[in-house]
């Protein structure tokens, strides 16, 4: 009988010690930093269905910019949440080394102090048809000031980047007409300088239809 209450008895105890993996609750529940335990709104699965509906290939430019892709409701990854749910790529983050990586930082910097108002000419050069404003981020995580506010309020003195739809908190701005992967033109023009020379070329002609080599 003894030998009976010590198995009951143990058994017990171990219940007791590992409930949190009976319960689920070893996974933090999301309250001051990222988890995996968290419920998707369901305007990122409206999201991801009407990007994927669009038969075009075309890229995405996530805003705010951030080094990872975190929400207020849960959601942290170095992964773009879209990136879970659709075939169109997702241009984000801070890092990389691509020619398409030091664009998307360029055209981050010229948005955010404001050095042209054309920057829908160096976005289609990127194959970029929307800007994602994500209203849900969690911008100020690590410590940026970037809100939401204040990246729709910088895209409002840009020309030919209206508001396209609306999903949620999620805005999305339309670029028009973005260029495809590979342009074939029928000349070339050379120009001596780096990339940052697009913030300056953004005003002229030269990206109607561009064939530059820096």
């Amino acid at each position: 009988v003894s030998q009976k209450f010590f198995c009951i008895g143990l058994l017990s105890f171990q219940i007791l010690y590992c409930y949190p993996m009976l319960t689920g609750e070893i996974i933090p529940r999301h309250e001051k930093q990222g988890s995996f335990k968290f419920n998707v709104p369901p305007y990122v699965f409206s999201a991801c269905q009407w990007l994927t509906s669009q038969t075009e290939p075309f890229r995405v430019l996530s805003l705010p910019q951030d080094f990872s892709d975190m929400y207020r409701w849960g959601y942290a990854s170095l992964g773009h949440i879209l990136m879970l749910g659709t075939d169109k790529q997702i241009l984000h983050g801070s890092t990389g080394s691509t020619m398409a990586d030091r664009m998307r930082n360029l055209v981050y910097s010229d948005l955010y102090q404001e050095t042209t108002s054309h920057l829908e000419k160096i976005l289609r050069l990127l194959n970029v048809r929307y800007l994602l404003v994500r209203g849900d981020s969690w911008y100020d995580f690590f410590g940026d000031t970037d809100s939401p506010g204040f990246v729709k309020d910088r895209l409002k003195k840009q020309e030919g980047i209206p508001l396209s739809k609306s999903l949620g908190p999620w805005q999305f701005y339309e670029i028009k007409n973005p260029l495809p992967r590979i342009l074939v033109n029928d000349g070339i023009c050379l120009v001596c300088g780096s990339l940052d020379a697009l913030t300056s070329l953004s005003s002229s002609s030269l990206l109607d239809n561009p064939a530059l080599i820096f």
